[in-house]
């Protein structure tokens, strides 16, 4: 397995949609692999963000959502404000 892999993006909000999707097949991963008590994946999707991520477009937004309806705890979204 490869530990700490990298992607990145273009627009602002498109990592936290991208992010919402590595997590969510981490989670099929888990489901279809994870048997009889092995555990072959168990990872966390980890994504910076700043403000200007969730001001542009409502994409940012539809992932949270998307994100908090499938329960995906093994996402963490890292905030970053940037005062005026």
């Amino acid at each position: 397995m490869t530990t700490g892999v990298e992607t990145t993006t273009g627009p602002l909000w498109q990592g936290l949609g991208n992010s919402v999707g590595m997590a969510m097949a981490a989670r099929w991963k888990e489901a279809h692999f994870n048997k009889g008590g092995d555990t072959i994946f168990d990872y966390r999707v980890y994504a910076l963000c700043g403000d200007g991520c969730m001001m542009d477009g409502g994409v940012s937004h539809e992932a949270a959502s998307l994100a908090g309806h499938l329960e995906l705890s093994n996402l963490i979204w890292i905030y970053d404000s940037n005062p005026a």
